[in-house]
């Protein structure tokens, strides 16, 4: 369904103006042409039940893209490009800007009342150009702020990377310096037990190398990672 969007004039304030008593207004889905249903009301508002409208004058308005007055016949007799027509005046305009179709606007009062006039064309056509601009207005602001909020998430997204690599980067500093420490000490006892000729404690200070080596081999992988991650490796 197409999204809803704001317009300057409600659905029953158009029935008022142009003088009908129930309105449907078709929006295109997306990008394309297809009309839905967006909204039908009466002159007071209410919400109409589906139906009563002509789906072939709404077709026919939008393939002409010009607004279109016309009326059924009490016995159902009247048609519209082979369609039967409804037992109504009706009378339905195309909201266009450009070259851009954003929907259909139907229209329709009883036989017992007149059929619309030149003038209600004009008046209709008017109702929808302007909708037309309201919602192209609207699909744009939308679009603004759609990619005002991606270029914020991004830029979120780049400032926990970049925290992250720092993090890293300082803490990778902090364990190797330590780390460090202890395989030169290692090395130094083992050196040192070597020249006393005791082997005792060789296996269990070369231990200890081994593991500080491969902790160390870690963190240099880790720190390796992050550069990648930020581009600077």
């Amino acid at each position: 369904m197409p999204r809803k969007s704001s317009t300057p004039l409600a659905l029953h304030e158009v029935v008022r103006i142009v003088g009908a008593e129930h309105a449907h207004l078709f929006l295109c889905v997306d990008s394309s042409e297809r009309l839905v249903l967006r909204s039908a009301r009466d002159a007071d508002g209410r919400t109409l039940p589906p139906g009563g409208h002509s789906a072939a004058l709404v077709e026919r308005v939008r393939m002409s893209r010009e607004a279109l007055a016309v009326s059924g016949t009490p016995d159902g007799s009247a048609t519209l490009d082979g369609s039967a027509l409804p037992p109504l005046h009706m009378l339905a305009a195309p909201l266009l800007l450009g070259h851009r179709l954003f929907g259909v606007l139907h229209l329709d009062r009883g036989l017992a009342r007149g059929p619309f006039t030149e003038d209600d064309v004009d008046i209709l056509t008017a109702i929808g150009d302007h909708l037309a601009l309201a919602l192209e207005t609207a699909h744009t602001e939308r679009l603004e702020s759609e990619r005002t909020a991606l270029a914020r998430s991004q830029e979120a997204a780049l400032d926990a990377s970049r925290a992250k690599s720092a993090f890293i980067a300082h803490m990778s500093h902090e364990l190797r310096t330590p780390l460090t420490a202890i395989i030169g000490y290692g090395e130094l006892l083992e050196e040192e037990f070597q020249d006393l000729g005791d082997a005792t404690y060789i296996p269990d200070v070369q231990r200890i190398q081994s593991a500080a080596k491969h902790l160390l081999a870690l963190i240099n992988n880790m720190l390796d990672l992050s550069k990648i991650e930020a581009g600077k490796m």
